[in-house]
């Protein structure tokens, strides 16, 4: 009888990682999910006709709730990762410096001003560390990708089976901005602006869409969506992006690197600087 040696297992760690389910996905989700909830109870428990922002009829005992929630979820989960791939792994002190960065940023300039060090900028900072320490990276990011096209599908749909729940006040000065002439669409949002930023920084994440149909599909309903928020500054920054997407298919891509390199450095300067301007963080 012949007894055949065990082969050598070849394959590194890092290929197994690679071929099981990567729990970025997840993580992603899950950030999502509690960062949003409480937009999400707001959207089924308020009538958006007769609602105005920062009034307190917004809070409702279940939007209250979701608020309380999403904070702990936010603050636990992401503390849980942390430790957790810190253990396994180990972190980078230069890396974590890095990452906190922007966040001590913004706190020293709380600290400038006399101004309180609030909650979420060390959430912001916590989330930061969480998405860095469990390896997400750009392929995870097609998550949210697909998330944001179903949050313009489902707003252009409720527009039509239950605006109330998804439109603004029609009000004067809501028909005034309207570019559509028809009310602000906010979607899952308490107000449209934040559906229009929302739905611009998600924009050049459907780049990750394999599928041709399903990217230009999303592409498709997103613009609408944007159209019918009317917010100006998410219409801009979605043309900016739009911009972007059309140079990366041109010709003369050393150019257009310089260009990018040179607009990049333009805007790491703008973020460094807009702290020490702008006196509502």
């Amino acid at each position: 009888m012949t007894t055949l040696a065990r082969q050598p297992d070849s394959e590194s760690l890092e290929q197994r990682e690679e071929r099981r389910p990567s729990v970025g996905y997840w993580i992603v989700g899950a950030l999502w999910l509690a960062s949003v909830a409480p937009s999400i109870a707001h959207t089924l428990t308020v009538d958006r006709y007769s609602y105005s922002e920062g009034t307190s009829a917004g809070m409702t005992p279940l939007v209250s709730f979701a608020y309380q929630a999403s904070e702990i979820l936010l603050l636990g989960g992401t503390t849980i990762v942390i430790l957790y791939f810190f253990l396994r792994k180990g972190l980078s002190a230069g890396a974590l410096l890095l990452i906190l960065a922007p966040t001590i940023w913004i706190a020293f300039n709380q600290f400038a001003q006399a101004k309180p060090i609030f909650g979420q900028i060390v959430i912001v900072a916590l989330v930061g560390m969480a998405l860095w320490a469990a390896r997400v990276d750009f392929r995870h990011l097609v998550v949210l990708a697909y998330l944001a096209i179903i949050v313009a599908t489902v707003s252009l749909a409720a527009a039509v089976v239950a605006p109330k729940y998804v439109y603004m006040s029609a009000g004067l000065a809501q028909a005034e901005k309207s570019i559509s002439g028809a009310p602000l669409l906010a979607g899952i949002f308490s107000h449209s602006n934040l559906l229009g930023m929302y739905l611009a920084i998600s924009l050049p994440l459907l780049l990750l869409v394999r599928s041709r149909l399903l990217r230009w599909g999303g592409y498709t309903v997103i613009a609408i969506a944007l159209v019918m928020t009317s917010s100006r500054t998410a219409l801009l920054a979605a043309g900016i992006v739009a911009v972007g997407i059309v140079a990366t298919r041109l010709p003369y891509r050393r150019f257009w690197r310089f260009i990018t390199a040179v607009v990049g450095i333009v805007l790491v300067v703008f973020v460094v600087a807009l702290p020490l301007v702008e006196t509502d963080p």
